[in-house]
């Protein structure tokens, strides 16, 4: 059975795998490096991370845990899940665009995508510094760039359907426009994780709870 002088070594482990996430995500948007770990550092142990959010539910479970270890509690699981889905969306962004060499390629959607790519890489790593450094300062301007990838997603989709009319056109332009998709779900989960940030320092926090599946 889990003691309670575990719990904070068991959060600073979901803590450090979601931080180590997050930095992969972000890289991968860059350009840098590949969202699964292959190029760019080991994998996290997914084993003993579970393992470690098993002793902190045994612990909650059969200890009178103060409300503030709640709150870490919960608003670091939350985070760590968003941070996964937003590993997930990356690794499917790579993905769609393994073979972009190859296509026929619109160039004002790939500007669009492009931008996309920009804000959303923004994000993923102020959601990072947020979370580390407990800055709701910093949290509050990942929301405010979340309009700007939610606008972009939506001119990709239209000019998408605009543009398509050619066999070779379309193929390129379906798969943009799930590139884009999936980056405004990356920029909907740092956005999550960003409002999270301020119960963690103690103010009222919007939408602490694991948002839907992506």
């Amino acid at each position: 059975m889990p003691c309670r002088t575990t719990l904070h070594r068991d959060l600073a482990a979901i803590e450090h795998a979601t931080g180590d996430v997050l930095d992969r995500a972000a890289a991968a948007l860059a350009g840098a490096a590949d969202p699964a770990g292959r190029s760019g550092g080991e994998p996290r142990d997914d084993a003993g991370l579970h393992a470690d959010c098993l002793d902190i539910v045994r612990l909650l479970a059969c200890q009178a845990p103060v409300a503030g270890d709640l709150r870490l509690v919960t608003s670091l699981l939350a985070a760590l899940k968003h941070a996964e889905r937003i590993g997930n969306q990356v690794a499917e962004i790579e993905r769609l665009t393994a073979h972009d060499d190859e296509a026929v390629r619109t160039p004002v959607v790939e500007d669009l995508v492009g931008r996309m790519r920009t804000i959303a890489g923004a994000q993923v790593v102020a959601a990072r510094h947020a979370l580390l450094l407990r800055d709701a300062g910093l949290a509050r301007a990942v929301e405010e760039r979340d309009h700007g990838l939610n606008v972009l997603n939506r001119e990709v989709f239209r000019r998408a359907v605009e543009l398509g009319d050619t066999l070779d056109a379309r193929a390129w332009l379906i798969a943009a426009t799930l590139v884009a998709r999936a980056l405004e779900r990356v920029g909907d989960n740092a956005v999550g994780i960003a409002r999270l940030v301020p119960g963690l320092t103690g103010e009222p926090t919007r939408g602490v709870r694991v948002a839907p599946p992506a």
